[in-house]
């Protein structure tokens, strides 16, 4: 592969990461994807027989037979069990045939780059690091103008994204990455990502002040889970460190890890009222049904005065009511990003202010998709990430690996946050696709010198 060409894929690579969570930039999106797809098929000799290699070996065989499953049963669901077939099989272009060309991508690149030496796949990923440290470089950057010219601490801010939310996918896998170096060095004495010591500490002190900026409850709550298994990870039989070195290393990276779950107590209201709010959400009976209209109906109080935290009382009341129709109907009414709105509209045909329901989510990826898809596409979803955990802690009992860390690590945290937030949709599946196709090929070529070595 030329020089020309190898710069050009990193390029490109750079960019999609970069500007998948920037609104208004699908055109540009979709032409990056187009145009790794041209040089991909150009360059099929480096890759095509390395990926018939990988389909028919047992060791991955499952995962390919997973994703392929899983894509069959949405396809046969929105085609024969969906109660509005159109719109299924439009969601199945978007949000299943997209996410899995950018998988075939990722695989694909990454097994371009395999083949041309080792530092050279460390270099693509090297692109994704950078393309992740710029927007936690914006994010810090804007947030020190705004407080010396406002005088006031930011708080909620999304960066170049729409939403904090939306920022905080990005600086939690970016912080993934980071804390998966940090053991791996910290472990195997070598180093992964080609950067040193200090921009490795430099680039988790903006990550880390980044997501107080964000201060997105779900997102720390999933960085105090990240810290568990950085705990794992770092003290599971590691015999390099004495007692008290190991501990106090485990110490600062779960202090690091979840100060920003505690900043984010303090500094946000809605946790003092959360413990008197669930009662009240868990009951969504016609008598207590603000969940379903907040712009009619009259919000429930909090002993009689104070009115319910609205994220706090739709969240839950919203999971509380989609169980309920789960357990009515465990074959789903068809796969969509909006499930939820749709259930809603079969049992409330209209709203009380004439509105329909259509584009509501549950806020809950996993329980859209039971909604949607129903309990068997659950299983098949849950199925792909099993085999990823099962395959990355086996992979890194056998021998310390940064591939095994993060990808333990990234699908975890990917499906953890799903429980609790709608990631299961648009640009954070692109990007979650995206970078999985590029770790398993990563995590495959270990796995094959691991098992070189044990041969000789």
């Amino acid at each position: 592969m030329s020089t020309f060409l190898d710069k050009t894929i990193l390029a490109l690579c750079f960019l999609l990461v970069f500007i998948l969570s920037i609104p208004g930039t699908m055109t540009l999106r979709y032409t990056i994807v187009l145009l790794l797809l041209l040089i991909i098929f150009s360059m099929r000799k480096l890759w095509l027989n390395d990926l018939k290699q990988i389909c028919s070996e047992k060791s991955f065989k499952l995962f390919f037979l997973l994703i392929g499953s899983y894509v069959s049963y949405v396809l046969l669901h929105s085609l024969f069990l969906s109660h509005d077939v159109a719109n299924s099989i439009s969601e199945f272009r978007s949000q299943i045939i997209y996410p899995v060309i950018t998988l075939f991508i990722g695989v694909s690149i990454s097994l371009i780059f395999s083949n041309n030496g080792k530092r050279k796949t460390e270099n693509l990923f090297l692109s994704i690091f950078y393309a992740f440290l710029l927007h936690v470089i914006y994010i810090n950057l804007y947030a020190i103008w705004f407080y010396f010219s406002q005088n006031e601490i930011l708080r909620r801010f999304g960066g170049l994204m729409e939403s904090p939310t939306y920022a905080n996918y990005v600086t939690n896998i970016f912080l993934g990455i980071l804390v998966a170096e940090v053991i791996y060095r910290l472990r195997s004495k070598e180093r992964f990502l080609r950067i040193n010591n200090k921009l490795l500490i430099f680039s988790i002190g903006l990550t880390f002040f980044a997501t107080l900026i964000e201060t997105v409850r779900l997102g720390d709550i999933t960085l105090a889970f990240l810290a568990i298994l950085a705990a794992i990870f770092f003290l599971y039989k590691n015999q390099s460190f004495n007692r008290v070195k190991k501990y106090t290393i485990v110490s600062v990276l779960i202090f690091l890890l979840i100060t920003p779950l505690f900043y984010n107590i303090y500094t946000d209201p809605r946790w003092i009222r959360l413990t008197k709010t669930v009662p009240i959400a868990l009951d969504t009976s016609a008598q207590n049904s603000y969940w379903r209209d907040e712009e009619i109906l009259n919000a429930p109080k909090i002993d009689g005065r104070s009115i319910v935290g609205n994220s706090n009382y739709m969240r839950i009341a919203w999971a509380r009511q989609s169980l309920h129709y789960i357990k009515k109907n465990k074959l789903g009414i068809g796969f969509s990003r909006d499930a939820f709105g749709r259930t809603l509209k079969e049992n409330f045909p209209l709203r009380r202010n004439k509105k329909d329901y259509l584009g509501m989510s549950s806020h809950s990826g996993i329980i859209d998709l039971a909604l949607g898809i129903g309990l068997p596409g659950v299983f098949l979803w849950t199925s792909i990430f099993i085999f990823l955990a099962k395959k990355s802690f086996t992979l890194f009992r056998k021998q310390i690996n940064f591939s095994s860390i993060l990808l333990f690590i990234f699908a975890s945290g990917f499906f953890s946050r799903s429980i609790v937030d709608a990631n299961i949709r648009d640009h954070m599946l692109l990007e979650f696709m995206f970078l999985l196709g590029i770790i398993i090929v990563i995590i495959r070529n270990d796995e094959e010198e691991i098992n070189v070595k044990s041969q000789t």
